[in-house]
């Protein structure tokens, strides 16, 4: 199986999810800023983003701030994409025939939908396998960010921390109990990553 950026066989860059414009056949250089920066400081490999906008925008089409906001939900909330990721993707796809703008929007202080087009939902569908992959991947991630931030599991590490530090400042403490709270917190530790 390819993955997204495997998609051709650019000689620079590896491929890449887009390269060829969707209604002329002709190679399109359509990388954004994002895709241009080095590997470690971006969220998603070179294309992914533009797929997880043309998936998003099978739901239902959106402004940039609403995919910013449901690309954010996607990976679990501890990220959102910039306006200055987000707009040069909608710019590449747009170009590539792959989403359209559906006109301005009053009542969105003018800001533009835009909606996938059949050629964006063709292009999908043939990636639908690399598309998967991907989702996976945020879901697991996202679940990740949601243990990180779960009331119950950080709620119960402060009681752990208000115990310990209140057992260490008000009571004597002798050799059986310091050996027995250690035993406790292995034992919790090894319950935890059997869980």
């Amino acid at each position: 199986m390819k993955p997204f950026h495997g998609m051709s066989s650019d000689r620079h860059h590896g491929g890449q999810f887009f390269t060829k414009g969707a209604h002329t056949g002709s190679h399109a250089n359509i990388k954004t800023h994002a895709e241009e920066e080095p590997q470690r400081h971006r969220r998603f490999h070179r294309g992914e983003l533009k797929g997880l906008v043309l998936h998003l925008l099978t739901q239902c089409p959106a402004h940039g701030y609403e995919l910013i906001k449901a690309i954010g939900d996607q990976v679990g909330g501890d990220y959102q994409p910039s306006p200055g990721v987000i707009y040069p993707t909608l710019n590449a796809l747009e170009a590539a025939a792959l989403i359209c703008a559906e006109g301005e929007d009053g009542g969105q202080e003018g800001r533009k939908a835009y909606a996938i087009t059949e050629a964006g939902k063709a292009h999908l569908a043939a990636h639908a396998e690399q598309l998967s992959v991907l989702l996976q991947r945020l879901e697991q991630k996202a679940l990740k960010q949601r243990a990180r931030n779960n009331p119950q599991i950080n709620g119960a590490m402060e009681q752990l921390k208000t115990a310990l530090r209140n057992k260490f400042a008000n009571s004597e403490l002798t050799e059986s109990s310091v050996a027995a709270i250690a035993q406790l917190l292995e034992r919790a530790a090894q319950d935890i990553e059997q869980c």
